[in-house]
Formats: C-alpha cells, structure tokens, sequence
C-alpha cells in the first residue's frame, strides 16, 4: 500500500488538513497490516 515514503512525498503539496488525513489514513493501514 501506500505507507510513510508515499505520504511524506505527497505532503510537499498538500495543506496541512490534507497532510493530517494523510497521515491518519498512514497510521490505519501500519495498524491493518501489522506494523
């Protein structure tokens, strides 16, 4: 999936509440696969 090397490259262009939902969606998926 994505994970944390996506999300910090998409944030360069993002505002800070699309960065915020980013990384909430980051931290569902490490829980979903295990991380």
């Amino acid at each position: 999936m994505g994970g944390p090397p996506a999300a910090a490259c998409d944030n360069a262009g993002n505002t800070p509440l699309d960065i915020a939902r980013k990384n909430r969606n980051t931290e569902a998926v490490a829980l979903l696969s295990g991380m």
